[in-house]
């Protein structure tokens, strides 16, 4: 299983996207019951498995499968049904900036800051002895070529066609 994860608008979805736009398939729908009140706020998509994962993933019924797993969930996760993991970043300002108002709809108790910081704690004490990737918004918005290809050969896709290619980087560009 190819694990997506990062803390809250840092293109965890836009990378849900990417995967699937490269071949992937995921367990996950666009929407779950819980984005009802912020579908507007991602509409293409947010590719979550809400209740399914909430005490991690203790099987491999996913293998091969694109999964997201926000980092509380993440840690629960066992390792071995773990293949790579790709981790969303961005900018904490930005970031925290672009969460606050989904953050206020879905009343949160801790602030986006707070929840960026646990996050990115909770990450790089889980991901030793899995091979991992780090991917930064900013860049990836930037140069969506760039980061598409450095993502394609950490996930070894030697045979990725470049109509597949051309499909994901054309999606981040609708991003911008």
């Amino acid at each position: 299983m190819i694990i997506v994860t990062g803390s809250a608008r840092t293109g965890t979805s836009m990378m849900m996207q990417t995967l699937i736009n490269l071949g992937y398939k995921t367990p996950a729908l666009k929407f779950t019951k819980e984005h009802k009140r912020i579908e507007d706020k991602n509409p293409k998509g947010f590719y979550e498995l809400a209740e399914e994962v909430i005490n991690g993933v203790h099987h491999d019924n996913y293998k091969g499968q694109a999964v997201k797993l926000f980092p509380g969930c993440l840690w629960k996760t066992e390792k071995e049904f773990i293949s790579k993991i790709i981790i969303c970043k961005r900018n904490k300002v930005d970031a925290t900036k672009s969460y606050t108002p989904i953050h206020k709809i879905m009343e949160e108790p801790y602030t986006p800051s707070e929840i960026y910081d646990v996050n990115y704690e909770i990450i790089n004490e889980y991901i030793d002895n899995i091979p991992h990737i780090f991917i930064n918004f900013e860049d990836i918005i930037r140069n969506p070529r760039q980061e598409i290809t450095k993502l394609v050969v950490f996930l070894g896709l030697w045979n990725v066609s470049d109509e597949k290619l051309d499909k994901a980087i054309k999606n981040i560009d609708l991003w911008q």
